[in-house]
């Protein structure tokens, strides 16, 4: 099988649900947003479906957390800070919509916060060494790079760089999603990635990232 750049989790959770309606809240602007900062529509669309489905009546202000939610399994990292904040708070029917947005359990919620603090790639039922994702490819075909990429160094917990030819690259993932960037150099670099390695042979376009712990 020819490997294919993406994230580990989404391979086992295919969306099904669409975009709600009837929320005084422009959910497909949301969806633009989300789009436009490097998120998936589909997985947006998704995972607010799932929400709204388990709990029907939310108040404006709770879709809103719930978008928060729904962007950063949709792949926005920048999210990712603020939906661990709005659930760790949230109670009640907020809560059961986050959780069913994640397609977790009401009573796994919590843990599942708990566990994403300490490790951005954490996720129930995650095993020492799984593949968490394949970021890059080739430029020809959709993605990033014209050459391999080679020489991975940690920069920060879930951030590493790699060569691709004269240049050093960024990248920074969690277990949703993840983003390429030039690289600055002024940022010092981290004997300790967090709990994922980074490997990049030079042999192929892609570069995995994998569970350490």
């Amino acid at each position: 099988m020819i490997a294919r750049p993406g994230h580990a989790i989404d391979a086992d959770q295919a969306p099904t649900a669409s975009l709600p309606t009837g929320y005084d809240v422009d959910l497909h602007a949301a969806g633009a947003r989300v789009v436009a900062w490097g998120g998936n529509a589909t997985r947006f669309a998704d995972s607010l479906g799932r929400g709204v489905a388990a709990v029907p009546d939310l108040a404006p202000a709770e879709i809103v957390t719930l978008g928060a939610v729904a962007g950063w399994r949709a792949g926005v990292l920048g999210l990712r800070d603020d939906a661990l904040a709005r659930m760790a708070s949230a109670t009640g029917p907020l809560a059961m919509a986050c959780a069913a947005a994640l397609r977790l359990r009401p009573d796994e919620l919590a843990s599942t916060v708990a566990g994403q603090r300490q490790d951005r790639f954490w996720w129930p039922g995650a095993t020492s060494r799984s593949v968490v994702a394949r970021v890059g490819g080739f430029r020809g075909l959709g993605g990033p790079w014209d050459l391999p990429p080679r020489d991975p160094q940690p920069i920060a917990a879930g951030a590493w760089t790699v060569r691709v030819g004269d240049a050093r690259i960024a990248i920074e993932a969690d277990v949703f999603g993840h983003r390429v960037a030039g690289h600055d150099e002024h940022r010092s670099a981290s004997d300790d990635p967090g709990w994922a390695d980074l490997e990049a042979p030079g042999g192929t376009h892609l570069a995995t990232i994998r569970r350490s712990r």
